[in-house]
């Protein structure tokens, strides 16, 4: 059998080690400097056009700079084919200064984790060894819940041995290509015989290319190895693991990651493990991730720094629905090599001395690289118990949604003084806490004394249109709230959008119970919080809004 092209030139982009647990002296990796320029993919650039531009001037600007559209992304991006004329490095500075583009940029690479030493792979059960299980209560948590194979966690990494021991029965399976015709594109995503996932690195459907795909097997089981008696366990062992490969020898580049996030979502993943990072500000993986429907769990990087100084992407990308995760070790204390920051740094998980799969068997490895699948498996946790103390499938709208789910996570910390000195959270993961906030357990906390009887002639809001957790709204929508009577606006400045956007407020002129509030042309991917206070409004009558109303709502990418 031929071997496999290497598609990808030399790359300079720092990204995470995976420190082995059998050094004694922890190496320090230097990121890259401001002198380093990063690897790009030489004949590609990364155009995203402005809301505003035409087709025509699309086509025009692709004309005239000697562009080819080689891929269009869900969020309105386009990976450009070039007539080699000019470095795609100078081509993308020149393109990001024109009228109807929003920015460009290189196809950066994305450096694979480091080769790391490791202990010579085992088949001996090593569950008494896995300390990070113990730290985060996950054998109290699997006795409240052990996960849903319906829940799908999305590993972008390098390959996973889907044929191991503590996985195989763990692996996606895509049915209409796994009964389908061999060679033929059965469920219509464009990818032939994608039946366990995709390789993005070598364009085919082989997810496991060997030995060399340990690290994405390492993170695998951490999430969702098999309770099946033998060798480790995951997190989340009943859940179900969506191997998607766009690290290889040569590492990976920004557009392969990105189309691994879009193939996640595509499948049905609420939750996308990212093990690496490094390298400059990249807006083009920024969008891609702020546009996931999901959890997009990242670690913190393997520098010992300070994040808030030397920030490390994409761990340290701002969108709400990431989670960036640094590392302890055994006495709960940061690990040595572990980044840390009170703003880009979201919370500890166990991270050093961690046993896991490995091809072949099993192996101890260090890094934020092992801290994030614990995190990736608790909120697969979290959302399987959802769904079972609810009766709930796994795309109910009812569910929590990506930031309700982060949001539980990070109140369900354990936290103590030293970790307020790292992390914005100021504590560690911890799995238990997590499932006893799941909406409609009970829980174990005393249940909130009863609401006061409502005034029966107090102004209430009755519903919204979107409603409350919409995502995807257009960005020049008119928001509807229908009251139980007709409402005179008081104050309609107290009213307010956070992030600021322009709104214009009227009562209905045919339905004076609705209050009508138009948004003018917001900012896309962006969360917003429509607040009306108390003093806003009141009935005609004169009675007033019972309690102070907010809406929450995601503009969607156009």
């Amino acid at each position: 059998m031929p071997m496999k092209p290497i598609p990808f030139l030399a790359l300079l982009l720092a990204i995470l080690l995976t420190l082995p647990a059998m050094a004694g002296a922890v190496p320090e990796i230097q990121p890259a400097t401001p002198a380093e320029a990063p690897a790009f993919v030489p004949g590609q650039v990364i155009v995203r056009f402005t809301d505003s531009a035409s087709s025509n001037s699309k086509g025009a600007l692709r004309s005239h700079y000697g562009l080819a559209k080689k891929t269009e992304f869900s969020f309105g991006a386009e990976l450009l084919t070039t007539n080699g004329r000019m470095p795609a490095d100078a081509l993308a500075k020149m393109l990001s200064n024109l009228k109807h583009v929003e920015y460009a940029q290189p196809n950066y690479i994305i450096e694979r984790p480091v080769p790391a030493a490791a202990l010579p792979p085992v088949n001996d059960p090593y569950l008494p060894e896995l300390w990070g299980m113990e730290n985060i209560d996950a054998t109290e948590a699997w006795s409240l819940d052990q996960g849903d194979e319906r829940v799908i966690v999305a590993v972008i990494d390098t390959g996973v041995q889907i044929s191991h021991p503590d996985l195989n029965d763990n692996i996606y399976v895509n049915q209409a290509e796994a009964y389908g015709l061999p060679g033929v594109d059965d469920d219509g995503n464009g990818y032939k015989d994608d039946i366990n996932g995709w390789d993005f690195y070598y364009s085919d459907n082989s997810v496991y290319d060997g030995t060399g795909d340990y690290h994405g097997t390492h993170v695998a089981g951490t999430i969702a190895a098999e309770a099946n008696g033998s060798g480790v366990v995951g997190v989340a062992p009943n859940c179900t693991i969506l191997p998607l490969k766009f690290l290889g020898p040569n590492g990976g580049n920004s557009t392969d990651a990105a189309l691994a996030l879009q193939y996640a979502e595509d499948m049905g993943a609420r939750i996308v493990n990212a093990s690496w990072g490094g390298g400059s500000y990249n807006p083009f993986l920024e969008e891609a991730i702020a546009s996931f429907n999901g959890v997009f769990v990242a670690s913190a990087g393997n520098s010992s720094r300070n994040t808030d100084l030397y920030i490390h992407y994409p761990s340290s990308y701002g969108s709400g629905n990431l989670v960036s995760v640094a590392s302890i070790s055994p006495n709960n204390k940061k690990s040595g090599f572990s980044n840390y920051g009170l703003e880009s740094v979201d919370l500890f998980s166990p991270g050093a001395k961690i046993w896991s799969t490995y091809p072949g068997g099993y192996a101890q490895m260090d890094g934020t690289s092992m801290a994030a699948p614990h995190v990736s498996g608790t909120l697969a946790l979290m959302i399987s118990h959802e769904m079972h103390v609810n009766n709930l499938g796994p795309d109910d709208a009812t569910l929590r949604n990506e930031y309700d789910l982060v949001a539980d996570l990070f109140a369900s910390t354990v936290s103590s003084k030293f970790y307020t000195a790292y992390v914005a959270t100021g504590g560690r993961l911890n799995a238990m806490n997590a499932l006893e906030l799941t909406p409609g357990s009970g829980g174990t906390e005393p249940p909130d004394p009863p609401d006061p009887p409502v005034d029966p002639d107090a102004l209430i809001v009755e519903a919204s249109v979107p409603k409350d957790g919409a995502k995807n709204v257009d960005k020049n929508i008119l928001i509807r709230i229908d009251f139980n009577q007709s409402v005179d606006l008081l104050v309609p400045s107290s009213i307010n959008l956070d992030p600021a956007g322009s709104i214009n407020i009227e009562v209905d002129p045919n339905n004076q119970d609705i209050l009508m509030i138009q948004t003018n042309n917001l900012a896309r991917l962006t969360n917003y919080t429509l607040s009306i206070p108390i003093e806003a409004l009141s009935s005609q009558d004169g009675d007033m809004l019972s309690e102070a109303f907010t809406l929450h709502f995601k503009t969607k990418n156009k």
